[in-house]
C-alpha cells in the first residue's frame, strides 16, 4: 500500500472513531438530560407536594387560631351578656318598694341570733323599715345607718361581721345560679 492509500486509511479510522465517539458522546448527552429532566420533574413534584403540606399545615394554624379567638370573643359576650343580667338583678332589688324589700330581707334578719350584742347597719335609704325588721326579728341591736350600700345590711359583734348587702347575697348565689343563667339565656 502506498502512503497515501495508508494516509487515507489512518484518515478514515480516524473520522469513524470520531464519528463513533461523537455519537457516544451524543448518547451520552441525550442520557444525561434525560436524567436531569427526569430529576428535575421529580423535584418539582416534591416541591408541589411539601408546599401543598406547607400551605394544608398553615391554612389548619390560622383555620385552628381563629376558631379559638371567635370562641373567646363569644364566651366575653356570654359572659358581659351573664354579668348584665345579675347586675340588672341588683338595680331590680335596689328599686323593690318596702314591702317586697321588707319580704325579701326578713329571713336574713331572722338568721342573725336574737341575743346577739353588737351593730346592725343599715342602708340610709332603708333605715325605718330595717327598724321594724329587726324589732319583728326580736333583735336588739344597735342599729347604724349608711350610704355606703342600697339593700341588706352588715352586722358586727366583737369578732364577727356578717355581710348581707343585696350585692353579697347576690355575688353568692352569683356561683350557683350562673350555669342556669347562660343555660336559659344561649339555649
Amino acid at each position: 500500500m502506498a502512503l497515501t492509500e495508508l494516509t487515507d486509511k489512518i484518515l478514515e479510522d480516524a473520522k469513524q472513531q470520531a464519528e463513533h465517539i461523537r455519537s457516544a458522546a451524543e448518547d451520552e448527552v441525550a442520557r444525561i438530560k434525560r436524567e436531569a429532566e427526569t430529576a428535575h420533574a421529580r423535584m418539582k413534584e416534591e416541591h408541589k407536594a411539601e408546599l401543598a403540606r406547607t400551605l394544608a399545615d398553615n391554612e389548619a394554624r390560622v383555620t385552628g387560631s381563629a376558631e379559638k379567638e371567635v370562641k373567646t370573643q363569644v364566651d366575653a359576650a356570654k359572659r358581659a351578656l351573664v354579668d348584665q343580667v345579675f347586675s340588672e338583678a341588683l338595680a331590680s332589688l335596689r328599686d323593690l318598694s318596702d314591702d317586697d324589700y321588707a319580704a325579701f330581707i326578713l329571713p336574713y334578719f331572722k338568721e342573725l341570733p336574737r341575743d346577739a350584742k353588737g351593730t346592725l347597719t343599715v342602708p340610709a335609704v332603708r333605715e325605718d323599715v330595717s327598724k321594724k325588721l329587726a324589732k319583728d326579728a326580736e333583735l336588739s341591736l344597735e342599729i347604724k345607718t349608711s350610704n355606703d350600700f342600697f339593700g341588706g345590711f352588715v352586722f358586727a359583734a366583737e369578732d364577727v361581721e356578717y355581710t348581707c348587702t343585696f350585692e353579697t347575697i347576690l355575688a353568692g348565689k352569683k356561683e350557683e345560679l350562673e350555669a342556669e343563667v347562660a343555660r336559659i339565656l344561649f339555649s
